[in-house]
């Protein structure tokens, strides 16, 4: 009878190859396959794979005198790692997603790219954008894939959308006298860390704190 060989791939790398092949009464049986590899058992299982494992098996089944081959082709994917980058943007203003995602071994194709936003809303693509309707903290999914969707693997990780914010300067005294100084100070009504820059920057003691102080002045002048 005809040796078939069969395998229960495609695999992904690192996963166990599974070889079969038809059971013969009082058979041997001979396999030999990529990477040098040889069995004398029936049904072969090769653990953790790599990706220079995948190619044809074949095994010669031998009944006395007689012999019979089968080949099966095994299919090896690469494992994708799922990583990716984006922007951080303030309402209104699309955030900028890229897949960065690689294989291993390096260099094999990716077949999928997949977002999930945490809004509810999806997309497709190594490069996507996104805009948000209300500020906030999302947690992004992403997922890529390689033999198209056979082996797979996702990272979520937080992007943030910023709301703009709500400033209120004061200055006090905001009226002094020839050569006086004035505390300048803004309060943000918007949650959130913040920086600071005052300008004119040359007027202030320093131009990036909260709340700085005037240089002496002998005209009037606007802050920012």
């Amino acid at each position: 009878l005809p040796g078939i060989a069969t395998n229960d791939g495609p695999y992904c790398v690192g996963e166990t190859i599974s070889l079969n092949v038809t059971a013969q009464n009082g058979a041997t049986y001979s396999w030999t396959g990529p990477n040098g590899f040889t069995s004398t058992m029936q049904n072969p299982i090769i653990p953790n794979c790599t990706f220079e494992m995948g190619g044809t098996y074949t095994c010669v089944t031998t009944v006395g005198e007689q012999t019979t081959t089968g080949d099966t082709e095994v299919i090896v994917y690469a494992l994708p790692i799922a990583s990716f980058t984006h922007t951080e943007v303030c309402v209104g203003n699309p955030t900028q997603l890229n897949s960065t995602a690689e294989t291993e071994p390096t260099g094999q194709t990716i077949t999928g790219y997949f977002w999930d936003f945490g809004d509810g809303e999806t997309a497709e693509g190594q490069e996507v954008t996104h805009t948000y309707a209300a500020p906030g903290e999302y947690q992004v999914t992403h997922t890529v894939e390689t033999g198209r969707g056979h082996c797979s693997d996702e990272i979520t990780q937080t992007v943030s959308f910023f709301a703009f914010p709500e400033a209120l300067v004061t200055a006090s005294p905001s009226s002094v006298m020839y050569g006086g100084t004035s505390t300048l100070s803004v309060n943000v009504s918007t949650p959130g860390n913040f920086t600071y820059h005052w300008e004119p920057a040359n007027m202030v003691t320093d131009p990036n704190s909260q709340t700085t102080q005037t240089v002496p002045l002998i005209e009037s002048q606007t802050y920012t």
